[in-house]
């Protein structure tokens, strides 16, 4: 009885390791450990390095989470791939990544997206729907400004904050933003800047009701007031900002809050807009309170975007004459009026572009980011891709005692 028992076990132990080597190419590799600042009363995150079953010149880049699992495009290695897929592609939580007959639309992130294409204006759901719809109404409007500036491009977003209000750029020759366009998608409406007031981040918040204009000369926000097809700007509060600050990023949070990114220009102003993040703020317009989440460290050089879910990353570099190294990730979560590192990486595998590269999503729960990271190597004055870094990164955030907002 007991050699029928372990030569049943031996069968089946074999039968585990030839079902491994098969599946050679599904391993996921973990490690912990991860260093995290000790003040943090987060646990450390896991970090995990996945293999994807692709050809070999093809790379996932990821556009957006959608009930646990992560949609994205397939491109093609180092230039525009001249067969673009007709479809995105889904990754599942078993790393199986799978064409779906969701339309491409031209490698945007998001779920929702604007593209302008052959004089139309199309919108797409991903999360509801699988192609996109055209907007007639929107789309003559552009074609009518096309034909008074015939070179200049227009680029179509939401302000954040919001889905009523849409905010259209219109963009020179040489990428400067030449004007700036606001419009009502349920009034049909465009609405044209009567005071020439330039440039400014656009977000919408529910607590005014009214869309705000954060200025980059004066660092000013504004309340935008909508009359008779023209937007005029009301000075609403000083933000603060330093003097070596020379741009304000601004997204909204919720409905109440507003995230305020300040950077600082790095590199040749007209030849090398390279910027990095000296500090981050909120307000809260509940409150009126005007709170400072973070600090630059003076040794470092560092990009911070805010991926939602109260979920920042950093990019830490080094400057090489005309081209930076990425050294390091790290993650912080917004615990009320300060920032916690919950996750850090140093990259054993440096990249060398000529900016800050984050091809990261983060999902709806805050507890996953997804992360397509390039190895770049700067030959002849262009940055070539010499392998692609899949990563899972779990956000482990235990019951904490948070401050009300």
């Amino acid at each position: 009885m007991k050699k029928g028992i372990i030569l049943i076990m031996f069968i089946f132990s074999s039968i585990l390791l030839l079902s491994c080597e098969k599946q050679d190419y599904k391993r996921i590799i973990v490690e912990d450990n991860i260093g995290v600042e000790s003040k943090s009363p987060l646990e450390a995150s896991s970090f995990g390095q996945i293999y994807l079953e692709v050809d070999s010149s093809d790379y996932f880049y990821p556009s957006f989470y959608h009930k646990g699992e992560i949609y994205g495009y397939l491109k093609k290695r180092n230039g525009n791939d001249p067969n673009s897929r007709k479809y995105l592609y889904k990754l599942d939580i078993n790393n199986r990544l799978t064409e779906t007959l969701k339309e491409n639309m031209n490698f945007k992130l998001g779920s929702k997206n604007f593209v302008f294409l052959k004089e139309q204006v199309y919108f797409i759901d991903y999360t509801k729907r699988s192609r996109a719809t055209p907007i007639p109404e929107l789309s003559k409007i552009i074609s009518e400004l096309r034909q008074k500036r015939k070179e200049s491009q227009y680029k179509i977003a939401y302000a954040s904050g919001s889905d009523i209000y849409l905010i259209i750029y219109e963009i020179s020759l040489d990428g400067k933003i030449t004007d700036v366009f606001l419009y009502d998608l349920e009034l049909k409406n465009l609405y044209r800047d009567i005071n020439n007031s330039g440039y400014g981040d656009i977000c919408y918040v529910h607590e005014l009701n009214s869309l705000i204009w954060i200025d980059q000369m004066d660092f000013k926000m504004y309340k935008v007031q909508l009359e008779n097809n023209y937007y005029t700007l009301k000075e609403y509060i000083d933000l603060g900002v330093n003097e070596d600050i020379d741009k304000v990023r601004g997204i909204m949070k919720n409905g109440y809050e507003l995230i305020l990114l300040h950077d600082v220009i790095l590199g040749n102003k007209d030849d090398w807009n390279l910027k990095e993040t000296s500090a981050i703020t909120s307000f809260n317009f509940k409150t009126n309170q005007y709170d400072h989440l973070f600090s630059k460290p003076l040794d470092k050089n560092l990009y911070m975007e805010y991926l939602g879910q109260g979920i920042f990353i950093a990019e830490s570099f080094d400057i090489f004459g005309e081209y930076i190294e990425i050294t390091e990730r790290s993650i912080y979560y917004q615990n009320y009026n300060e920032l916690i590192q919950v996750y850090n990486e140093s990259f054993q595998d440096t990249s060398q572009q000529f900016y800050p590269e984050m091809n990261v999503v983060v999902d709806e729960t805050g507890n996953e980011i997804f992360s397509t990271r390039e190895i770049n190597k700067i030959i002849g004055g262009i940055p070539v891709t010499k392998s692609i870094i899949y990563q899972r990164i779990n956000i482990v955030l235990p019951n904490m005692n948070l401050k009300p907002n």
